[in-house]
């Protein structure tokens, strides 16, 4: 499997660490840009929790664990990059994989998480965002944030399930929608 260049660790304990890309254009990482915003945004991680929805490479949870995160969750259909990329960098252990479709996984998964990163297949992003979170709003701890990728041009649910966006980011075609508890 070849490396891609632009798949990167961007800071932290692995920074500047390649991690193999997909072998198709089914699998679209998250551009270093975007993820290297994201984490600026989220700030601390020491000691926490992240689910990766959609994981891919796993490259969003490799990030978070080389900024201080201390488990993370991956879920994707095909969990065979991000286990080499997790594994090669000697994190295996610290990550649980879930190799099934979202939506079981949804109904397996049982811990409460400080972030919750989604990055679906864009095709998917209307459908799948109702039942991420319903999930969301159990599963995340009292101060965690749900972060959704999509396109800039897919208009996300302001609000729903006890969820609140509270902010969408743009970067390119890219947003990132983030979302919290509402107020009680």
């Amino acid at each position: 499997m070849p490396q891609l260049a632009s798949v990167r660790v961007i800071a932290g304990e692995y920074r500047g660490r390649k991690l193999f890309g997909p072998k198709t254009n089914a699998v679209r990482p998250t551009p270093d840009r975007v993820r290297e915003a994201l984490f600026n945004i989220l700030g601390e991680l020491e000691d926490t929790k992240v689910l990766d929805l959609f994981c891919g490479t796993g490259a969003v949870a490799i990030e978070a664990l080389s900024r201080g995160a201390t488990k993370v969750t991956l879920v994707d259909r095909n969990i065979s990059v991000a286990r080499k990329n997790l594994t090669s960098i000697g994190l295996l252990k610290k990550a649980t994989l879930h190799k099934t479709d979202f939506r079981q996984a949804l109904l397996r998964l049982e811990d409460k998480y400080d972030f919750i990163f989604v990055d679906p297949p864009y095709d998917m992003v209307l459908d799948a965002v109702s039942d991420i979170l319903k999930f969301a709003s159990t599963h995340l701890k009292p101060e965690g944030t749900l972060i959704f990728e999509h396109p800039k041009r897919t208009e996300l649910s302001e609000e729903a399930h006890a969820m609140q966006c509270t902010q969408t980011r743009l970067y390119g075609d890219t947003a990132l929608s983030f979302y919290v508890h509402k107020e009680r």
